[in-house]
């Protein structure tokens, strides 16, 4: 009995310090459900105005009108008739993906994925005419005390007008000897360095898309879809794997095990030998009051679901 509460306090604490660095994955294929199933209270979403349903890059997207339509995601009310953010609070860093489909330019300030209010922390993706124009999107954050510091941007080409094209954020506030820095890649390539001055950290959740609720305006026209947030940095291969329809690793730059192959403690085969790991062992010792009864044994990488498979190397 002793053991079994001491394992459950082990396990109860690497739960706390291990957290899926996806946050949320919104496929948009005829609903608004979080598929990443990383139990956020209010991850689902809720759909306002006229947004619609229509042929996505990968199975469905929304579709918005830019007429108030808009869709609020990882909010819950606060009792007041607003909106306040019960997850994530206070990242150094930040990744977005998605798809976006514009016909056009936008002709006056337009956000694609926005913070409820501008507290410090909120962020926002948008085009803005004293930011770089409408012709190139840009990342912003509000910092104190109130101001706004613009981060990550880059040129959407017209030939992309029209047609699908891939939008992706990293923010990292704590990349060593830049003192921070962020990138915007359309279609995988990336824009820029911005170095970000403020040092400010992220709140993730509490958003709209499509919009600017917070505002009532900026109203988004044109198409979304595959809408990923991360609370690590993706890299460039990440990004790449996401552009083919096929999920990034739980945790991003953990894609292949390389030359090395898996080492035998890789419980869960993500060619890294760490907590998680720890954790899948506890949670079958809390099963067992004998680990050399048959059964009492801990599963084969290959066997866990939610995690992908690797191959170890001959």
């Amino acid at each position: 009995m002793k053991r079994r509460i001491m394992m459950l306090l082990v396990l109860l604490a690497v739960a706390g310090i291990v957290e899926a660095s996806l946050v949320c994955h919104y496929k948009f294929d005829g609903d608004l459900v979080d598929s990443s199933a990383n139990a956020y209270p209010a991850g689902d979403g809720t759909l306002i105005g006229d947004t619609q349903y229509v042929t996505g890059k990968f199975g469905q997207a929304l579709e918005f009108d830019g007429l108030q339509d808009f869709v609020q995601l990882m909010v819950a009310p606060n009792g007041s008739g607003g909106w306040y953010p019960l997850y994530r609070l206070n990242q150094p860093k930040v990744s977005y993906a998605m798809w976006v489909w514009m016909d056009a330019y936008p002709t006056a300030d337009t956000d694609i994925l926005a913070g409820r209010y501008w507290w410090p922390g909120d962020s926002n993706i948008e085009f803005h005419q004293y930011g770089f124009g409408y012709q190139m999107p840009f990342y912003i954050v509000a910092q104190q005390p109130g101001t706004l510091s613009e981060y990550a941007h880059n040129h959407i080409p017209s030939e992309l007008l029209g047609q699908w094209f891939h939008l992706a954020i990293t923010y990292d506030v704590n990349d060593i000897g830049e003192g921070g820095k962020a990138y915007m890649y359309i279609n995988g390539v990336p824009g820029d360095v911005a170095p970000l001055t403020s040092m400010s950290w992220v709140h993730i959740g509490n958003y709209t898309l499509g919009g600017n609720a917070g505002m009532d305006g900026r109203w988004f026209d044109g198409k979304i879809d595959e809408l990923y947030i991360y609370n690590q940095v993706l890299t460039a291969a990440d990004i790449a794997t996401l552009m083919t329809g096929v999920d990034a690793p739980e945790t991003p730059g953990r894609a292949v095990c390389g030359d090395a192959g898996r080492f035998a403690g890789d419980v869960n085969g993500d060619c890294v030998v760490d907590f998680i790991d720890f954790a899948v062992m506890a949670e079958q010792w809390l099963k067992c009051s004998d680990m050399s009864q048959e059964g009492c044994v801990v599963p084969h990488y290959s066997e866990l679901q939610g995690y992908p498979y690797y191959e170890p190397r001959n």
